[in-house]
């Protein structure tokens, strides 16, 4: 995942890596990260934040234009950065997202997110939540979506994810940035791998699996 991130093909970009209390090395791994490369931030939390407190951690240090979040067993697409960047130029957007590649944990690809994706759409705060109930087995909301936004649009004022989620709080992230007048752009080209594993919190990764065979 953080290997995934430094080798973007934008070179400006920190990687900001929080530790959320865990117990299997990933801190000594991160530091030693860090140590070979400036651009590795590694944060370590003493008690679990869970995912949201965690991305909070991060957005509190975070120093560039943009924020992109990427979970620890993903990964991005060479040019997902660069990409998005470029989408944002062309259709003058401060909040994007892409499509996504489905990667078991056997380290099969199977299918992406949302297949019927096939040009950028445009969401306001309304078409959002509209967009997120599942009319049917194989279809997956764009809650899934990882967002990438402009650092200042969470910083005056101050946004950040409510810590007490443990499930769909980039839902409602995303939602409090789309209703301050923000639109969402999804673009379709799928440049972020989403790892399904058995264990997953969102509505479990077995379930994934047994859909999209």
């Amino acid at each position: 995942s953080v290997r995934s991130a430094l080798g973007q093909s934008i070179a400006s970009l920190e990687v900001i890596v929080v530790d959320d209390a865990s117990t299997d090395g990933t801190g000594e791994l991160v530091s030693a990260m860090a140590a070979s490369d400036s651009r590795v931030r590694p944060l370590r939390s003493g008690v679990s934040l869970g995912p949201g407190g965690a991305r909070n951690k991060a957005m509190d240090a975070a120093r560039g234009e943009w924020i992109a979040f990427l979970d620890a067993d993903d990964r991005f697409h060479p040019r997902r950065l660069e990409r998005l960047l470029e989408a944002a130029a062309t259709h003058g957007a401060d909040v994007l997202a892409d499509n996504q590649h489905f990667v078991f944990e056997s380290g099969g690809r199977r299918g992406v997110m949302w297949p019927d994706l096939v040009r950028p759409i445009r969401l306001d705060a309304e078409a959002w939540v509209r967009n997120n109930v599942w009319s049917g087995p194989k279809e997956f909301g764009f809650g899934y979506a990882k967002p990438f936004f402009r650092r200042s649009l969470v910083e005056s004022p101050r946004l950040r994810m409510l810590p007490q989620l443990r499930m769909m709080e980039d839902f409602h992230f995303l939602l409090g940035l789309l209703r301050r007048g923000h639109d969402l752009w999804i673009v379709p080209d799928p440049l972020y791998e989403y790892t399904v594993r058995s264990a997953s919190l969102a509505h479990g990764g077995s379930r994934h699996e047994d859909i999209l065979r």
